[in-house]
This record gives structure tokens, sequence and C-alpha cells, in this order.
């Protein structure tokens, strides 16, 4: 049953208005306000107050739109390249987690992974603000006693500069089967040279 059949059809038991108010439903809603036809229809069989506010309820049904969810099959998926050289690590990584997480999109939705991909190149020349170099320390654990490592960010460079990027982006990133999902489509090379042509990646400014 249509939804003018189920909120007004019980008021008017002219079966030839009634068909009339109900092609005038099928044209459109401009047709509706244009023709007054829904408001003299309600003002025949009620006084005026309450047609006006059932009008009201009625015009707001329609002009309701329902909420987009997109299902995993809506996704389109594109792959961008982002170059490192001089970038702050701070700054880069955030950008790169918006994009892997699809915030840039307006069909963004937090339970699907509707990120994109994103290449790194030049991963060994980014930039840190301050001492950070020397200040900042990495700290693992491997939970036997004696097991704590500390390196600094400086030593982290030299020893995989592509892991310093990945390690700040994932903590931007929820750590979560979704998170890790996200996290693969994030490809990080020290230098130029990468093998993601065949992907057509557009060039991302950060």
């Amino acid at each position: 049953m249509p939804l003018s059949e189920q909120r007004f059809g019980f008021f008017c038991p002219d079966f030839e208005y009634r068909q009339k108010y109900h092609r005038c439903v099928d044209k459109g809603i401009n047709d509706i306000i244009k023709n007054g036809l829904l408001f003299r229809y309600m003002q025949k069989f009620l006084d005026i107050n309450r047609a006006f506010v059932l009008q009201f309820t009625f015009f707001k049904e329609l002009l309701m739109t329902k909420t987009f969810m997109p299902k995993k099959k809506d996704i389109e998926r594109k792959w961008f390249i982002v170059d490192a050289q001089d970038k702050v690590l701070g700054r880069l990584a955030t950008r790169i987690a918006i994009i892997l997480r699809g915030k840039h999109k307006p069909e963004f939705t937090p339970y699907i992974d509707c990120g994109d991909g994103v290449i790194v190149i030049n991963a060994s020349k980014i930039r840190v603000t301050g001492k950070k170099m020397s200040d900042k320390v990495y700290i693992t654990y491997s939970g036997y006693p004696g097991g704590q490592k500390r390196k600094t960010l400086d030593d982290m460079m030299k020893r995989d500069p592509t892991k310093v990027i990945r390690q700040a982006v994932k903590r931007m990133i929820s750590d979560t089967p979704l998170g890790r999902d996200m996290l693969k489509k994030l490809k990080i090379y020290p230098g130029v040279e990468h093998e993601h042509m065949a992907q057509n990646p557009q060039e991302l400014k950060v």
C-alpha cells in the first residue's frame, strides 16, 4: 500500500477524488505543491489547523531521503603516490592514514574498508622537527627479563626507514582486523623506484 494511501486514504470516501490525489503523488512532489490538491483534499474533511499539520508531516516524509550505506562491492579504489622527500614524518603519516581509511570520500563508512592505496617513495629522506632524531626512542619488549630494547629514530632510519613510516601510520589506525586490512594497502619504498606502475597511481600532495 502506498504511503499516501496509508496516511490519508481513509479520510476521503470519494474514490474519484482519491484517484486524482494519487495520480498527483505519482507525478511528483512539485505537482502536489503547485496544485495544492493535498491541502484542499484534507480541508474538505478536517479543520484548517489539523489539515496544515498533516500536510507538513506528509511533505516531510516525502522529502526525507534515506542514508546511503555502501557495501564492499560499491567501493571504487584508487592508488596514490607520495614523495616523502623533505616531508615531516607526522604530517605525512596523518595524510596517509586519512587516505587509507577513506575519510576523504563522501561515502566513508567506519565499519567498511573504503580507503585507497598509497605508495610512498623516498622514505629514507623524510625529516622531523626539533631534536627528534636523537630524542625520539622506540621501545620493544620481548616479555622476558632483560628483553627490553631501545632504539632512537636515527638508528631506525639507518636500519629500515620504511618501518618508521609504517609504524607512524599504524598507530593512527585502529588495531583491529579492519585496521590491518587497511594497512595492507600501504606500500613504502626507501628510494624512487617502486613496483606499482600498473595501478596508474595519482600524485598526492601533502
